[in-house]
């Protein structure tokens, strides 16, 4: 099935990013996991648990051979392996009856009906804010001069954060050309990926706000998996602001808030981990931010 993803089948353009992909098909891999046992069980368990082992054995699959990258693949692992529980579930009732077998075609078939019916509605567009924060204990300019543009940030600056060790470039430097509005900031991360960001408003120490340009043609392949490439059809980051705010002499919370776009047929499912990528992303750049801030680096 995941390689059928790149072919046409009598019409039927199959994509990963679907529906079909994302639940169907792991639910019949549970299904006939259960159905053609040659030995039949009446542990309940067992028609849960056992069809993890050709789900996770694919995913495998479709690493070693490169169809798929670690962040895709961990982000699908979660839903795969409760779908296809699923499908060993209904197996395993159904094998009380006999009936098992009989619908055995049935669910083979179940995708080929799927998918066009699924290609026949475009992704919805769904707008997303994130926001973060950090106190830090220095004043507004020892931070403003951290956020209008980063030195090079070293690798033990960095938090051992777990969405850069499933590999999502670290950032490396910002750089801007004028501190005003209008200014172009260039935030570079490693393996090529670089934000062009125009700034929207400038206000010396309290808010630098810009809009975020990323043309996916430019992303090296080996920056990002295919399917969450910023810029791309699925994701994309729009914007981001920073915010300060005084809270007593020596004491700044500083806020990053960005906005980003999600067009799946799952944007639920999108969203969830997103959303949980974009908070970490920004929170270690803001602790990068407080720790040169504090120490007036």
């Amino acid at each position: 099935m995941r390689a059928m993803m790149v072919w046409h089948w009598n019409g039927v353009a199959f994509t990963i990013m679907s529906n079909t992909f994302l639940f169907i098909v792991p639910m019949i891999m549970g299904y006939i996991t259960i159905a053609t046992m040659t030995q039949k069980s009446d542990k309940l368990l067992r028609a849960l648990f056992l069809p993890w082992i050709p789900v996770i054995a694919g995913i495998i699959f479709t690493l070693i051979v490169a169809w798929e990258g670690s962040i895709c693949a961990i982000f699908y692992v979660p839903m795969a392996m409760v779908m296809s529980s699923l499908g060993g579930f209904i197996a395993w009732m159904l094998g009380k009856s006999g009936q098992s077998k009989k619908m055995m075609m049935a669910m083979l078939v179940l995708p080929f009906m799927s998918q066009p019916l699924e290609n026949m509605h475009s992704p919805k567009d769904q707008f997303k804010t994130v926001h973060s924060t950090v106190e830090i204990h220095a004043d507004e300019a020892a931070v403003w001069n951290q956020i209008k543009s980063v030195p090079k940030i070293s690798t033990s600056e960095m938090q051992d954060s777990w969405v850069h060790r499933i590999g999502f470039p670290r950032p490396l430097d910002a750089e801007i050309d004028k501190e005003s509005v209008g200014g172009v900031r260039l935030a570079r991360f490693e393996r090529g990926l670089t934000f062009v960001e125009t700034v929207t408003d400038w206000q010396e120490n309290k808010t630098l706000a810009f809009n975020i340009d990323v043309d996916p043609k430019d992303i090296p392949p080996t920056a990002l998996d295919e399917h969450v490439t910023i810029g791309g059809p699925y994701f994309d980051v729009l914007n981001g602001r920073y915010t300060l705010e005084r809270k007593s002499k020596d004491k700044i919370i500083l806020h990053l808030t960005s906005e980003f776009r999600l067009s799946t047929n799952f944007n639920w499912y999108a969203d969830f981990w997103t959303e949980r990528v974009m908070q970490r992303i920004q929170g270690d750049i803001l602790s990068v931010v407080k720790k040169r801030a504090e120490q007036k680096i």
